[in-house]
C-alpha cells in the first residue's frame, strides 16, 4: 500500500477543495501511474496483437485501476457514487475538472493578484518576507496558475522595500539565474550588510556629547547681574554725591548746610 495514500484522507474532495488534487498527484507520483490521466486507452486486444501490445494494454489497465481506486476513495460519498460507473481515470478526473474549474478559476486569479500586490515593508526581515512569498507562489500554483520561474523571481525583486534599491539595480544591470532559495540567501547576506552600516552611525549618535544647555542663559544671567549691580552702583554714588552737595555752604549767607 503507498504510505502517501494518507495525504488523501487528510483533504477528502466535497467540492470546495478542488485543491486535493494536488495531494492526488503526489500519490499517482510515488506509485509511477500518473501518465495513465494523459495516455489514451489502448485498442482491445486481437490475434494479431503483438506481445508488446498485450504488454502495454495489461500495465495500462493495471495503472487505470489503481488509479480509480485512489481517486474515488479521496471522494465524498455522493461524488463516489457518482463516478464509480466512469471508465477510467482520465474521465473522472476530466468530469471533476468541469463541475469545479470554476472555483479553481477564481481562486487561481485570487492567488495571483495576491502575489502581484505583494510588497515589503519597510524593516520588514528577508526571512519573514519571503516565507510570505512562497506561501503565495504555492497557492497559486495549487489553483493551476503558471508562473515561470524567472517570472517570479522578477516580480520578487521588484516588489523588495528602498533598502533594497542597490540590489534592485544591480539584478537590472547584471541578470542573475536566482531559484527562490538562492535570491533569499542573497538578500539575506544584504541585509546583513545593511545592519552593519546601520550600526555605527546609530553609535556615532549615541557617543556624541550632547550640548549643555541653558549655558548662553546661565551666562546671560551673569552679564544682566552684571549689568544691574553696575547701575545700582551708579544710582548709589549718584545719590551719595546729592547728599555731599547738601554739605556745602549757602551761596547767600555763607552757612554751612543752610540753602534757604
Amino acid at each position: 500500500m503507498n504510505p502517501l495514500s494518507i495525504l488523501l484522507n487528510k483533504c477528502t474532495l466535497n467540492g470546495d477543495n478542488y485543491e486535493w488534487k494536488r495531494n492526488l498527484n503526489i500519490v499517482l507520483n510515488y506509485d509511477k501511474i500518473t501518465w495513465v490521466l494523459s495516455d489514451h486507452e489502448p485498442e482491445a486486444l486481437t490475434p494479431q496483437s503483438t506481445p508488446q501490445d498485450i504488454e502495454y494494454h495489461k500495465k495500462w489497465h493495471d495503472a487505470n485501476e489503481l488509479a480509480k481506486c485512489y481517486i474515488l476513495a479521496s471522494m465524498n460519498s455522493i461524488l463516489q457514487k457518482q463516478h464509480e460507473g466512469m471508465g477510467n481515470a482520465a474521465d473522472i478526473m476530466l468530469h471533476l475538472h468541469e463541475m469545479f474549474s470554476t472555483k479553481t478559476r477564481s481562486a487561481k486569479v485570487k492567488a495571483i493578484n495576491a502575489f502581484k500586490d505583494l510588497k515589503q515593508k519597510p524593516g520588514e526581515l528577508v526571512r519573514d518576507y519571503m516565507l510570505k512569498v512562497i506561501s503565495c507562489l504555492n497557492e497559486a500554483e495549487l489553483n493551476g496558475a503558471e508562473i515561470d520561474g524567472k517570472t517570479q523571481i522578477s516580480m520578487i525583486i521588484h516588489s523588495l522595500n528602498l533598502s533594497f534599491s542597490q540590489f534592485k539595480l544591480d539584478y537590472e544591470l547584471h541578470t542573475r539565474d536566482y531559484t527562490l532559495g538562492g535570491l533569499m540567501n542573497d538578500l539575506q547576506n544584504v541585509e546583513e550588510v545593511l545592519d552593519l552600516k546601520k550600526k555605527p552611525e546609530a553609535h556615532a549618535i549615541s557617543t556624541s556629547k550632547p550640548k549643555p544647555k541653558g549655558k548662553n542663559k546661565i551666562t546671560g544671567n551673569k552679564k544682566i547681574s552684571k549689568g544691574l549691580m553696575g547701575a545700582k552702583k551708579k544710582a548709589m554714588k549718584k545719590k551719595t554725591d546729592s547728599k555731599d552737595n547738601t554739605k556745602g555752604k549757602c551761596f547767600h549767607c555763607g552757612v554751612k548746610r543752610h540753602w534757604k
